[in-house]
């Protein structure tokens, strides 16, 4: 049997390697880390998934939570939406946390080694 693909089904998995190639790129060039690397390609990837084969998913999410109506399923698809963006703030915080603790290294070392003199 062949399934007919709407355009939301091609064009979030297309988005999602984009953003999981753009999220591994990052990774090798050590702008993000291994975690932040794996969870942006779950994220995504579920996403991918859900868009592929959403009465699949739906069926299991009703059996699992209950949901019965496609307006709750689409309240469920934003609360994923927002926590994609819940997490991306959290590593962007982790990333400047880890550049403030850098900063203040370095500088407390140069004052070490200036009051040395």
């Amino acid at each position: 049997m062949i399934q007919s693909f709407t355009v939301y089904q091609l064009l979030i998995p297309a988005f999602s390697l984009l953003m999981i190639g753009r999220a591994y790129s990052k990774w090798q060039h050590k702008q993000r880390t291994l975690r932040e690397f794996i969870t942006v390609a779950v994220v995504w990837g579920l996403l991918s998934a859900f868009s592929l084969y959403p009465d699949y998913f739906l069926e299991r999410i009703s059996f699992l939570t209950g949901i019965k109506n496609g307006v709750y399923a689409i309240i469920f698809f934003m609360l994923i939406v927002l926590v994609y963006a819940v997490l991306m703030l959290l590593m962007k915080i982790e990333h400047l946390e880890r550049d403030i603790t850098d900063v203040v290294r370095k500088d407390a070392l140069e004052k070490l080694k200036n009051s040395g003199r």
